[in-house]
């Protein structure tokens, strides 16, 4: 009987743990789609920051 308490126990925090964790993996999503322009203007600054940094680039024939 403790053995079954204890699996039970064990199994109530895995799942706490694991609604934890896809609440905050949601929560990430969410701010993510929600601000999805500012982040696409924060990537192409960033990018365009690299390629100032580094002009030289292989030339094609």
């Amino acid at each position: 009987m403790i053995t079954f308490i204890r699996w039970y126990l064990m199994k109530t925090k895995e799942i706490k743990l694991k609604l934890a964790f896809y609440k905050l993996l949601e929560q990430g999503v969410k701010e993510v789609t929600d601000n999805q322009d500012e982040l696409k203007k924060q990537i192409i600054h960033e990018f365009a920051e690299i390629i100032h940094q580094n002009p030289t680039a292989p030339e094609t024939e």
